[in-house]
């Protein structure tokens, strides 16, 4: 294969990946809770290599201390902001608290988004909730969308295989891929790529070689006519 194609193909993916500037003023514009009328926490949580995530806390007004604790990764569009409106149905509709953040490079948060990247800010997280003493801590479970489902997967595999003491209560995901390389071929459709090394690929997310470690239950939700991700990928993570 041309050595051209391969370097621009490894150079482009992160621009057809991560895409924390669509809508155009999601770097600046973040909307806050209050919008909805919902209570909330402005955080500011470090990252293992320096960055800062910004985030929102938005705990219940009653028992907000037993209720449980959904932590949620967004998708690779937009910034927080974006997403209040389901998570006001949640709020409002499920009676849990919810932690919701964005990546490195999106809304408010410092740094350049990376698979590497991303993996980290995921345990950073983690490891913020634990620290919260005003959390139930049997009852914190992540939620995933599209490549926070990706975020997810990972996640809960990195901490089974470290064994924590107080493992996640389980993991939701919606309408996420197998790996990037088999979202690669659904999206260009082109039989070179089942040619293309995996070095050539800058971010994996392979998730479907993960599964088998994650010990928690996860639930799988999944749009039958989503035109993106196709619908077989999630039931390929299910079996």
């Amino acid at each position: 294969m041309n050595y051209f194609v391969l370097v621009s193909l490894y150079s482009l993916q992160d621009a057809l990946l991560y895409q924390p500037s669509e809508p155009d003023t999601s770097r600046l514009i973040v909307q806050t809770p209050d919008y909805f009328h919902m209570p909330y926490e402005i955080l500011t949580i470090p990252t293992s290599d320096n960055e800062k995530l910004h985030g929102y806390l938005i705990k219940q007004m009653q028992n907000g201390d037993d209720c449980p604790t959904l932590v949620f990764f967004h998708g690779n569009a937009g910034n927080i902001g974006h997403r209040l409106q389901n998570v006001y149905l949640l709020y409002r509709g499920c009676n849990i608290n919810i932690l919701l953040f964005d990546y490195r490079g999106y809304g408010r948060s410092t740094g350049k988004p990376s698979e590497v990247g991303l993996n980290i800010d995921a345990l950073a997280v983690y490891d913020y909730v634990r620290t919260r003493t005003d959390l139930n801590q049997e009852k914190v479970f992540v939620f995933g969308r599209s490549l926070g489902g990706a975020v997810a997967l990972h996640l809960a595999a990195h901490l089974a295989e470290s064994n924590e003491m107080l493992p996640l209560h389980c993991v939701i995901v919606e309408n996420t891929f197998t790996s990037i390389p088999d979202m690669g071929k659904r999206l260009f459709q082109i039989f070179v790529i089942d040619y293309i090394p995996h070095w050539c690929f800058k971010n994996l997310y392979q998730s479907i070689k993960i599964m088998r470690h994650i010990k928690v239950p996860v639930l799988f939700i999944s749009g039958a006519q989503d035109e993106l991700v196709p619908p077989p990928m999630m039931r390929q993570l299910f079996e």
